[in-house]
């Protein structure tokens, strides 16, 4: 599933986390993976970093990822999410 998403993804498209909590905008598409702007730039900015792995759905400009926006708040602050243990 992966490889397919993968050619599917583009930047600008908007992601969401298994809630269907807004996460951002896909910002950059590296080979393994994508990096996701959201908030407000210098204000509340969060970026995350998403394998295409992690990729449950691309549907409507809509990318949703198999996280919930508190396990990436987690990832990026050097932590194991909490559903993860």
């Amino acid at each position: 599933m992966a490889n397919a998403e993968r050619k599917r993804i583009r930047k600008r498209m908007r992601v969401r986390d298994l809630d269907g909590r807004k996460l951002g905008r896909v910002t950059r598409l590296h080979a393994d993976a994508f990096e996701v702007e959201g908030g407000f730039p210098f204000l509340f900015l969060r970026e995350y970093v998403v394998g295409y792995g992690e990729v449950r759905a691309v549907e409507g400009g809509v990318v949703t990822v198999a996280r919930s926006e508190s396990a990436l708040q987690d990832l990026a602050a050097g932590g194991f999410p909490a559903n993860w243990k």
